[in-house]
């Protein structure tokens, strides 16, 4: 094959831009409610191009057009990498924390759309630090972000899930898959007949990447010498699936035509090599509410207090028993809060009592 007939680029131009109606409005009203959200799929699966429409449709979801600053996380090595984009959309100076900080308070525009592409592939400027400060301006309001990933957020940033909802990208509907079709051809100058529409439809699924393959195989298939271009398509999809993020999502399609879904699978290996049950990661939370730490502090003291006063072994039953309300507490933190800032202070103020603080939670 020389020159190909479809492009695998990402879709800049909105007018362009086919499918993908449902997961528009569902990010239009996220975005018009204040909201944050992250968009998940496999390679293929149309994330870039949908992030740009977003972009550049978001005029007009919103009254006031903010900025809108799109990076890939791919090419964020460092810190300023990604600072420095949003300064110049803000017309501000600098490439850290602070000045993006007085930016943002200095700022007399809407709140800033920020679309992350490649979410699972970050660099080393996707570091902690970094995403709080992202997450404390998105409180803030100064900031709203769209995300997109092939990898779900509990398996990649834990701690984004409370500030950033999940829209899965599952294969477009029969509808939009002829959509894009009939637009994809057009461009081309081709014209497959419905028996070839339908065959790119069961073989591909409604992911935009597998029906440009697909495509692109039968026009090949129809330009040069005869080949077997679905025989040639199941090949290079079952090579991609091998290593390809892809594996694990569903491939099935909305058809009009039938009241249930109909399902079609890619030609898997014969024998799939087992995957090792990954460890449950613990569930993270957003440690907003100091109260109850005051509370633990409150026990304790009570404790201390009966015991120094009544100085009987009731007295010191009594802080006993407090403790021991203490260490259960601690427990509860680390299994319904998972690892967020107060479980830690909790196990670590418990492993400091006397005797007792062997019984804390590892």
């Amino acid at each position: 094959m020389t020159q190909p007939y479809f492009s695998t680029t990402p879709i800049h131009d909105p007018r362009d831009f086919v499918g993908r109606e449902r997961e528009i409005v569902q990010i239009n009203e996220a975005l018009a409610a204040g909201r944050s959200c992250a968009v998940i799929g496999p390679q293929g699966s149309g994330k870039t191009s949908l992030l740009h429409h977003i972009g550049q449709a978001v005029a007009m979801v919103l009254d006031e057009p903010p900025q809108v600053v799109f990076l890939s996380l791919a090419r964020v090595n460092e810190a300023r990498d990604l600072y420095s984009p949003m300064l110049r959309a803000l017309r501000a100076n600098g490439d850290d924390e602070l000045s993006l900080t007085q930016a943002f308070h200095e700022a007399t525009t809407p709140p800033m759309l920020l679309l992350l592409d490649d979410l699972e592939s970050a660099g080393m400027g996707w570091i902690g630090v970094v995403r709080s400060a992202l997450r404390g301006w998105v409180n803030e309001g100064f900031l709203q972000i769209v995300a997109a990933s092939s990898q779900p957020l509990d398996q990649i940033a834990a701690d984004w899930q409370s500030t950033l909802s999940q829209i899965t990208l599952a294969p477009m509907p029969e509808r939009e898959v002829r959509s894009l079709i009939t637009t994809l051809t057009q461009s081309t100058n081709l014209n497959p007949d419905p028996t070839t529409i339908s065959q790119v439809i069961k073989l591909a699924g409604g992911y935009p990447a597998a029906i440009k393959l697909a495509l692109e195989l039968w026009a090949h298939s129809q330009a040069t010498t005869q080949f077997d271009w679905q025989q040639m398509f199941r090949e290079q999809q079952q090579a991609a699936y091998a290593g390809s993020s892809a594996a694990g999502y569903s491939t099935a399609i909305e058809s009009e035509a039938l009241p249930t879904k109909v399902k079609q699978h890619p030609v898997q290996p014969s024998k799939p090599a087992a995957k090792p049950a990954e460890p449950q990661r613990p569930r993270s939370y957003k440690a907003d509410d100091p109260s109850e730490f005051l509370i633990m502090l409150i026990l304790l003291s009570l404790a201390v207090l009966i015991g120094y006063l009544v100085g009987s072994w009731l007295g010191w039953f009594v802080a006993g028993l407090i403790m021991l309300i203490w260490i259960g507490l601690a427990h509860a933190m680390v299994r319904w809060r998972g690892n967020g800032a107060l479980s830690h202070i909790y196990v670590r103020a418990t492993r400091w009592l006397p005797v007792v603080g062997r019984f804390a939670p590892k």
